[in-house]
């Protein structure tokens, strides 16, 4: 039996993908021998099962190395027998979760594993440096107002070693490599594409084997969770939240009170606005972009990383994708290569 893991970094399309396949599987249309658990079968409707999975396999490290604690261990039991009678042997079971590729071992998880799986790849998905951490600060302004994120700032961003550090694929490689003897690493491109945003599943489905092909949902990414601040949007959570932690100083309850009312309606309408990625000057509509320098610093940090990423993927079955992934990376360097050398000319003129 086969086991499918997606691990992630952050901001890489797992929302996307675990929409997807909750969608797919409430409709029915996942192809029988392709399981995604949930509910019940995966630690019932808890909220983060799969962060709790990836916290009893790390605790668990000390105590017996080499074994899942028992919750887990059964559901994994669950899980094959629930596959073998769905699909049989051939079935392959699918698992998404973004926190497990920043494991200090492993193999931690690998061994355990082996015990329900004969076949287990590992699917790590590369994007952009800089599409990645805009995304995560949006994200973190948009959270909770009382959070230390206040600003678009990137600089203040990089600063932090430990939140850049998931996107360092070189990095990543290194912790993972040793366990590709025995299992598969698949490293897929990250692209993407508000034309086509089934793009994230057909990419992944490469990860199970050419021979599955994952039905479209319609619309499923208009049905996820976290949707995107307009530029505009982002303005004003910034704003807010400066606000507020003026007024914390401050110590004054009732402004507190009254920006976190406002904050939430702007998180409420944040999650139902049309974005149009091709809206000009509209800021009400247009997503928000990392201007071209700060996305020039931020891949120019992580050159020497996509550099020896890029010949890990050298005979890569989607070297098309890659090929993608390389020219918009080098577009965006040549960029701002351009701005710096301009920047320089008008300050000697």
């Amino acid at each position: 039996m086969k086991a499918v893991i997606h691990i992630g970094p952050t901001k890489t399309g797992s929302t996307a993908l675990s929409r997807y396949f909750h969608l797919a599987n409430t409709r029915k249309k996942l192809p029988s021998n392709i399981i995604y658990p949930e509910g019940d079968l995966w630690f019932g409707q808890q909220k983060h099962s799969m962060l709790k999975f990836w916290q009893t396999v790390t605790d668990h490290e000390a105590e017996n190395f080499g074994d899942f604690i028992p919750e887990v261990d059964q559901a994994f039991k669950n899980i094959v027998e629930h596959a073998r009678v769905a699909g049989g042997e051939d079935a392959t079971v699918v698992f998404i979760s973004e926190t497990l590729m920043t494991m200090p071992n492993p193999s931690t998880l690998t061994r355990p594993l082996s015990k329900y799986f004969s076949d287990i790849t590992f699917v790590m998905v590369a994007r952009l440096q800089d599409e990645a951490i805009a995304s995560g600060l949006t994200q973190m302004l948009k959270a909770k107002i009382d959070n230390q994120v206040t600003s678009l700032d990137v600089a203040e961003f990089m600063a932090n070693k430990s939140a850049v550090s998931r996107f360092d694929y070189a990095l990543q490689l290194d912790r993972w490599l040793p366990i590709a003897d025995e299992h598969k690493l698949v490293v897929l491109p990250y692209l993407s594409s508000s034309t086509n945003p089934h793009l994230v599943v057909t990419t992944f489905s490469a990860g199970l084997g050419h021979d599955v092909k994952l039905p479209r949902i319609p619309k499923f990414e208009q049905s996820r969770p976290n949707r995107s601040p307009t530029a505009q949007q982002l303005l004003e959570f910034v704003s807010l939240k400066r606000q507020y932690s003026r007024a914390l100083v401050e110590n004054n309850v009732t402004v507190m009170a009254n920006l976190t009312a406002q904050f939430k309606t702007l998180q409420n309408a944040s999650q139902s606005t049309e974005i149009h990625a091709s809206a000009e000057g509209n800021a009400a509509e247009k997503p928000w972009r990392l201007p071209p320098r700060d996305a020039f610093i931020i891949l120019s940090a992580f050159d020497g990383s996509n550099r020896r990423l890029l010949t890990y993927v050298e005979d890569s079955p989607l070297a098309g994708q890659w090929g993608r992934w390389q020219k918009n990376l080098e577009k965006r360097l040549a960029e701002g290569r351009a701005l710096t050398k301009n920047s320089r000319y008008d300050a000697d003129a």
